[in-house]
């Protein structure tokens, strides 16, 4: 909606029953792009905070089998109890990479969750994709004995 206001013009959406402020313009051609850039972004259709969408989760995203859900359970706990009081939609990515480096090991479940609320339109992006943490390892830096060390080592009383 765009409102004429002195020399100037205001424009003003509605989503989701709420009235989203854009912008004031000076002319009427930027008033009427700004208001045709507001209705096609896309955004968020719920303010579900993240304690209150990691329960729906848990309740209604149940994985297959019990001990993954349990699982999982336990590793958004974290998020929730440090995050837990922000709405899914206002987490940035900076947000989730500081938060992601202090729980390297709840990543893999909290990305899955936030994976699920884009599915369902309750966010517009996941923070937590792509975020480029330092892999481990695994076994790669082992040193393995070779057979006639074995053998040595048997050998000994």
């Amino acid at each position: 909606m765009i409102i004429k206001r002195s020399d100037r013009y205001a424009v003003r959406t509605y989503h989701v029953g709420r009235q989203v402020w854009v912008g004031t313009y000076r002319t009427l051609k930027e008033a009427r792009e700004a208001e045709r850039t507001a209705l096609v972004q896309k955004r968020p259709t719920r303010d579900e905070t993240i304690k209150d969408f990691a329960e729906r989760w848990l309740r209604d995203f149940k994985r297959p089998r019990a001990s993954t859900n349990r699982h999982n359970g336990y590793m958004v706990k974290p998020l929730v109890s440090e995050l837990g009081h922000l709405r899914l939609a206002d987490v940035t990515r900076r947000q989730a990479r500081e938060w992601a480096l202090r729980h390297r090991y709840s990543v893999p479940v909290v990305r899955a969750m936030f994976n699920d609320a884009l599915n369902e339109e309750c966010v517009t992006t996941n923070p937590f994709a792509n975020l480029r943490l330092d892999q481990s390892r695994g076994r790669k830096d082992l040193n393995v004995i070779s057979h006639a060390e074995l053998d040595a080592l048997g050998d000994q009383p």
